[in-house]
């Protein structure tokens, strides 16, 4: 393998790769991620940001971080015979407004292009950033047509379904002592606690959501619904998963996939789940025999398929066991990231066609 067969990855995080490694049971990962890229191959090299004062954004929201012009130029100037450059939106911007400039004809992939309407700053950077790409890649196929209507039709865009660690949720046994409870959790604006807590009195038992510190419950109107706001360590946010009879993912209709880990985690897991049909979780909902689809903001849906697995304990522990083979067959890492390696493969002999097409 040569410098053009590396992959290059821009991310807008912090993290340099100098923190000691996980677990393997202490927190999920994209396990095999590399592995599967090199298999494919290529040599995968993630440049970090730089701290402060190399980078003026660096203590600052990610999305700023991410627009790093030191990296950005390291990476114009020396990296110059890689065979794809993966980057955040923010993480890509100076590297797509400076390439024709500079010269630096590797391809260009906007990974997981973020959908903020309302903010400014994004906006702006998006579209900048975007017509630029050699591609841009999103998490739910519905924002496909979305971008399209924003930046034009002739915007390469491709949908890649996302993946969780399937190996960390799996699964398991309630901690001892623990009763079972009507599980759903969140932190994002899309979440629609509302519909469940409107139909909490006629469930039996006890509903435990897990919410931002912001969620007001008023606990004298719902006295069996418990509220988790503390923020809580991977292994014990699992066992939230485990101790619960069902899983509930209650959304609004959203342009962005508003639930999806939690329906991915939940799943994976191997519990029954209830599900809003929101337009944007299409490439995640599960088959009927693996979960129940209900209509946005139906209570009574909701009320009823509650008590449907709850009267029903073997069908929801059925259902629970096709949840787990449908994670894995669509939510493994590997099924993912073999999506990623074919991707940019297919982008890396675009470029160097297109190179060998101008000599």
């Amino acid at each position: 393998m040569t410098s053009s067969d590396t992959l290059i990855q821009l991310f807008n995080g912090r993290d340099d790769g100098s923190r000691a490694k996980p677990s393997p049971d202490s927190e999920p990962r994209h396990r095999n991620a590399e592995q599967v890229l090199r298999d494919n191959g290529f040599i995968v090299e993630t440049i970090p940001t730089f701290g402060w004062p190399w980078n003026p954004a660096a203590k600052l929201h990610n999305a700023y971080l991410g627009v790093d012009p030191l990296r950005a130029l390291r990476v114009l100037f020396t990296r110059r015979k890689a065979a794809v450059v993966c980057a955040h939106l923010e993480s890509g911007l100076l590297i797509l407004l400076l390439r024709r400039l500079l010269g630096f004809r590797p391809p260009v992939v906007i990974w997981e292009v973020p959908w903020s309407p309302g903010w400014k700053y994004r906006e702006i950077v998006s579209r900048l950033a975007i017509p630029r790409a050699d591609c841009c890649v999103v998490f739910s196929s519905n924002q496909i047509n979305m971008l399209h209507d924003r930046y034009g039709k002739d915007i390469p865009i491709v949908f890649i379904p996302f993946c969780i660690d399937t190996d960390f949720y799996r699964p398991m046994l309630a901690p001892d002592g623990i009763e079972p409870y009507v599980f759903s959790c969140g932190f994002d604006a899309g979440r629609d606690f509302d519909t469940l807590l409107d139909v909490a009195a006629q469930i039996p038992g006890r509903v435990m959501i897990k919410a931002a510190r912001s969620f007001a419950l008023d606990q004298d109107a719902h006295p069996n619904v418990t509220v988790s706001r503390e923020h809580l360590t991977y292994p014990a946010f699992r066992d939230l998963y485990a101790g619960a009879s069902v899983v509930v993912v209650t959304t609004r209709d959203t342009p962005n996939a508003s639930g999806v880990t939690t329906l991915m985690e939940a799943m994976a897991m191997g519990k029954p789940v209830i599900v809003s049909n929101n337009h944007a979780l299409r490439d995640y909902l599960p088959p009927p025999d693996a979960g129940i689809v209900i209509p946005v903001g139906d209570r009574a849906a909701l009320q009823a398929a509650i008590a449907n697995l709850l009267d029903n304990p073997m069908r929801a522990a059925a259902m629970g066991q096709k949840a787990r083979e449908f994670a894995l067959a669509k939510f493994h890492p590997k099924v993912h990231f073999q999506a990623v390696a074919n991707l940019m493969r297919g982008v890396a002999t675009a470029g160097q066609d297109q190179r060998s097409v101008k000599r």
